[in-house]
């Protein structure tokens, strides 16, 4: 058995003592007349204890997982997802496309930006680790914690946004006018960024040297066992899952009857845009909140083991799906770009003009440095600058 013990072991070893006695008569009374070599109290004693505590892994074991998912693929999704995010910004930000929706969408969009930023940090970590990379570990870790947290939570805030606006169009414009654009947004990223911060404080504080040393304190990692439930499976999965379902299906059925009755195309266009979000976000998030559901399920042996001063350690395949589900909240947030151009007609229309602006800026500089040359290589002398 490869399982590796240290000083702590010592109450674990005690605790589990009396199953091996028990365990090894069992075997001397069925193997009368055939000795078992090498059975020895340490042997049994490792397998009682990864029978519940589990064996520290061989990180050979899925090595390519590591290497090909979280370092390869989410380094190209990575980029891609990063200059998506980067353009649409720009795009959204722009004087035609004001409104509450889109600049909530700007929000996450920057949510988005900092997980995917956060991700290739990680993946630099796996395909070319050094110093420097660990060194800044701490840091994007709890950037990462948070951001996906806030990109759960502007998500909410967008869906909330679009079902108001849908199901309640009077209330919706009559609360425009009464507190005006800016202060909605306030009123939803400002609660949506202090939560993101406050409920990762725990996950930022282990990184110092305060928090290695409560994370010794058998209180205070029971305590912490225990609060996974609350955040994050609570927070950015099941509570989520309800709210965002729910909404998500009665701004539908509100669409529909708009567009039965002609109501405005814009307000029907960004609502199928949220649910097309939403649909790929809980699509996405399915193997997230699967695998934190068996995670809880696994809180009996892990507090016990805590306890005990034993080791916890997740089976394999728990460490291969981990690494599938945080590739999968990477792809969330590089593909809503996609989504964007799919669904909004005015989008494509501005990321055009834009796009052609550009062009056309960078022709019009190629043109004039060409006339200045040839006129250098007719008349000899520098061409005056005109004044715009």
């Amino acid at each position: 058995m490869n399982l590796s013990l240290d000083t702590s072991v010592s109450v674990c070893l005690n605790t589990y003592f009396l199953n091996i006695l028990n365990r090894m008569k069992s075997v001397e009374s069925v193997s009368n007349t055939t000795r078992i070599e090498n059975l020895t109290l340490l042997n049994f004693l490792l397998d009682e204890i990864a029978s519940d505590c589990g064996v520290q892994p061989d990180f050979q074991d899925f090595a390519p997982h590591t290497f090909w998912i979280s370092g390869v693929s989410s380094l190209i999704v990575g980029l891609f997802g990063l200059a998506g995010n980067i353009l649409s910004m720009v795009v959204l930000v722009q004087r035609q496309m004001n409104s509450v929706f889109n600049h909530l969408l700007v929000f996450l969009y920057i949510a988005d930006t900092l997980v995917l930023v956060t991700s290739l940090f990680f993946s630099v970590k796996v395909l070319a680790p050094g110093d420097l990379i660990n060194s800044v570990f701490p840091v994007t870790d709890s950037i990462a914690h948070v951001a996906v947290t806030a990109s759960v939570f502007f998500t909410m805030a967008i869906t909330m946004e679009r079902h108001t606006a849908v199901c309640k169009p009077l209330t919706y414009q009559a609360r425009i006018l009464e507190k005006g654009h800016r202060r909605i947004l306030i009123n939803y990223s400002l609660p949506v960024v202090l939560s993101s911060v406050l409920l990762n404080l725990p996950r930022i504080a282990s990184h110092f040297p305060s928090g290695e040393i409560l994370q010794a304190d058998p209180v205070f990692i029971e305590t912490g066992i225990y609060a996974q439930i609350f955040h994050p499976l609570s927070t950015t999965c099941i509570l989520p899952f309800l709210f965002l379902a729910i909404l998500n299906f009665r701004t539908f059925l509100a669409s529909r009857r708009l567009a039965v009755h002609g109501n405005s195309r814009s307000d029907i266009v960004m609502a199928r845009t949220m649910m097309a979000l939403v649909f790929i976000f809980l699509i996405l998030n399915i193997p997230k909140l699967v695998l934190g559901l068996y995670e809880v399920s696994r809180i009996p042996w892990i507090s016990r083991c805590a306890t005990l001063d034993c080791p916890y350690y997740p089976n394999l395949r728990q460490w291969i799906a981990d690494i599938y589900v945080r590739f999968l909240v990477e792809v969330n947030s590089s593909i809503n770009f996609l989504i964007y151009c799919l669904m909004g007609s005015r989008f494509r229309n501005c990321l055009r003009k834009i796009v052609t602006k550009v062009t056309c800026s960078k022709a019009e500089e190629q043109e004039a440095q060409n006339n200045n040359n040839i006129e250098l290589e007719v008349t000899g002398r520098v061409p005056e600058q005109q004044d715009n």
